[in-house]
């Protein structure tokens, strides 16, 4: 959150170590990462006490639901890691392979086409790196986690560096955890859109006034078309808007294109559509960067299909254990 993120390249796999050297003021939270279906999910409880007897901050965990295609034994031990860390675990972002896995390669082939462009720059970066291309498959899913969840944890972050754009609505470490904390189950709708090249300052005084009306116009209609786009097209598993008990709407981009007539209209409409009453919000100013993004976070979630369906599958293949 305020600190700076580190993820993991993969989140197939946990880390069972922690640090001694690690300040616990540096942390606002920790995330342990893993995939469900496999033998290291059944590791995370031990780990989860582990951290607990040590430290007080909140633990979290992004973990990834397996494709059908992975087979019932591994859907069944899904749905009983699962079931075995809600209760333990201070709040639980879920994805879900079986919608993302055709979506990386979508990305990928979209990737491909804007190759020339530059990712987001950090605010301890001098400029923007290239662009990270987005692999296929479960690598692929894995860079758009990382891409999204990053962007989350750098909410609130401030620099000295001369130029750096504040934010007009600044969100803290303290306000993100207070949307996810003790709220079970978490989804996060994302969407972000190639910003064309600026016109140069010249032409853009020249213009009449009008068209700068329409401009900004226009850039507010995009925000609200990404945000419905985030939650429809983006979300990292099924669920109803609805559902949510409290949400959380960060922007990220050129301070030049986040316009915050159309931010304000993204909070009315999700405040609107949750069930609950907790909506906060921000911006993140970001130089150097090609591209607008919005982030959707929807917390107290307590019914998915998807794991309404996993559960299904563990039932039939113990009760297919029991009979044969």
């Amino acid at each position: 959150m305020p600190c700076r993120p580190y993820l993991p390249r993969t989140v197939s796999s946990i880390s069972l170590s922690i640090p001694f050297s690690l300040d616990p003021g540096d942390i606002d939270a920790l995330v342990i990462v893993s995939g469900m279906g496999g033998g290291m999910a059944s590791l995370i409880p031990d780990l989860v006490q582990h951290i607990r007897d040590r430290m007080t901050e909140p633990v979290f965990g992004l973990l990834t639901l397996p494709c059908t295609r992975e087979g019932e034994a591994v859907l069944a031990r899904a749905a009983n890691s699962i079931d075995a860390l809600i209760p333990m675990l201070d709040g639980i972002f879920l994805y879900d392979n079986e919608l993302w896995y055709d979506r990386a390669r979508i990305h990928k082939e979209e990737e491909e086409v804007k190759g020339g462009d530059r990712e987001i720059r950090l605010p301890w970066q001098k400029q923007a790196p290239p662009i990270e291309k987005i692999p296929a498959g479960y690598a692929g899913i894995n860079t758009m986690i990382a891409r999204q969840i990053s962007l989350l944890l750098r909410a609130g972050e401030v620099s000295d560096r001369p130029g750096t754009e504040a934010a007009e609505v600044a969100l803290d470490a303290g306000e993100v955890l207070n949307t996810i904390r003790g709220m079970g189950c978490i989804a996060i709708g994302y969407d972000r859109e190639h910003i064309p090249a600026a016109k140069p300052d010249l032409i853009t005084r020249l213009r009449p006034v009008g068209h700068t009306i329409q401009e900004s116009h226009q850039r507010a209609s995009r925000m609200v078309t990404m945000a419905r786009k985030a939650v429809d097209e983006g979300i990292s598993i099924s669920c109803e808007l609805k559902g949510a008990k409290k949400a959380l709407v960060l922007v990220a981009g050129p301070p030049h294109e986040l316009s915050m007539r159309g931010y304000m209209t993204v909070r009315h409409w999700i405040d609107r559509s949750i069930s609950g009453q907790e909506v906060r919000s921000g911006d993140y100013p970001l130089s150097g960067t090609r591209f607008i993004a919005i982030l959707i976070v929807l917390s107290g979630l307590d019914r998915f299909p998807r794991i309404e369906s996993l559960r299904k599958i563990r039932d039939q293949v113990a009760k297919t254990k029991t009979t044969g």
